[in-house]
């Protein structure tokens, strides 16, 4: 349809929200539509576009400095807008809360605005903000969640009905399933003699940024409850960076658990140490939908994983992996040591894994659903 359809966003430090974005992209140029990413001049994105052949455009630094506060938010729309229509945006899709409250004056009655909400805990940190969403309603913007426990929240918080906020999970492809080879090469020797992780090794694996709300203080604290016998042969990696770097290394360090734990920074290679991995665990205090828990459900892997956001719309407990409550250590280590010691338990959790991801989190239905919505907001009826 060569409709113009602006991703926007403000990003410091890359996750789901960001890949999804990345998704919709490629899939909008599938259906014969124009992405454009409109950022605030980050790398990342200016990377990434390149490599995979989208448009983007960074957004002048006169009108991000209007952005940042909630006084100069009428400036910014202002300025927005025009930017808005210098670069033909036909339809505006905003991710996370700060962009869509943002560009909500901005849209209004000029293009459609679709605002997909990824997290909850800006508004759980910030109550206020909760009538920035209802402004943003009232301005037409049409809200999106990535989980029915994130549409449950804002439906009750901001007294939203089911035309103004609907839940679209985020989507993924499974890993290619291949039938197991014996006496065959082992397609990633050279990256377990990277991560000096041995074919006996039981390997646990933890992806994200190191940030304080991903609780991963709570899993090194867990490794550390584990029995002698069972860290003799486990490995376990956590991939990511962040702030939290430094206290992490630092508490590995304390805890004498420098040869079971592996900080392996930021890799490129999420697929790839994900096959290698036996188990994938998460221990945040906040979630929407989890896109670290979406790729390891497609591993598939069987997950032990916090009972946060929408976590238990990927893992069903004792189904595909276990939930456990945020900052419990010890039932963490009590869950992990039970699929350690079960390959048989694990064999069968990672095939519920594959047939959840494939029931509701394919993502050719799940971003056909963003399609149809573009469609509803920009063709005439």
């Amino acid at each position: 349809m060569n409709r113009r359809i602006g991703h926007f966003i403000e990003s410091l430090n890359p996750g789901g929200a960001e890949q999804v974005l990345l998704d919709l992209c490629i899939q909008n140029k599938q259906h014969g539509d124009i992405p454009l990413i409109l950022h605030f001049n980050q790398p990342f994105f200016i990377q990434r576009a390149a490599e995979l052949g989208i448009m983007q455009i960074p957004i002048p630094e006169d009108i991000y400095r209007t952005f940042k506060s909630t006084k100069t938010l009428p400036i910014f729309a202002y300025k927005f807008r025009q930017f808005l229509k210098q670069h033909n945006i036909d339809l505006l899709h905003s991710h996370l809360f700060g962009p869509i409250t943002g560009a909500a004056l901005a849209c209004f009655k000029l293009i459609p605005h679709i605002g997909t909400l990824h997290d909850i805990y800006m508004i759980e940190d910030k109550v206020s903000r909760i009538h920035l969403i209802q402004i943003a309603v009232i301005l037409n913007t049409q809200l999106v969640t990535v989980s029915e426990h994130m549409e449950n929240f804002y439906r009750n918080r901001a007294k939203l009905n089911h035309q103004q906020l609907r839940t679209i999970y985020n989507g993924i492809d499974p890993a290619p399933q291949t039938n197991d080879r014996i006496n065959q090469p082992d397609p990633h020797e050279e990256l377990r003699k990277e991560l000096n992780i041995g074919q006996k090794h039981i390997t646990l694996i933890a992806t994200g940024r190191l940030v304080e709300l991903k609780c991963l203080a709570v899993l090194i604290q867990a490794i550390h409850l584990l029995s002698p016998k069972m860290l003799t042969y486990l490995k376990v990696i956590v991939v990511g960076e962040g702030p939290e770097e430094g206290a992490l290394k630092n508490l590995i360090e304390t805890l004498h658990l420098g040869d079971t734990i592996t900080l392996t920074g930021y890799r490129k290679d999420i697929p790839q140490l994900l096959s290698i991995s036996d188990i994938f665990v998460q221990c945040s205090r906040t979630e929407g939908l989890s896109c670290s828990i979406l790729e390891a459900i497609a591993a598939p892997l069987p997950c032990v994983v916090t009972d946060v956001g929408g976590n238990s719309e990927l893992v069903e407990d004792a189904v595909n992996g276990y939930l456990v409550p945020v900052n419990d250590a010890r039932m963490l280590a009590t869950r992990i040591a039970q699929l350690i010691d079960n390959k048989d338990l694990r064999k069968r959790f990672s095939l519920e894994a594959l047939r959840r991801c494939q029931k509701y989190f394919l993502k050719e239905p799940n971003y056909l659903k963003y399609h149809e919505l573009y469609d509803d907001l920009t063709v005439p009826h």
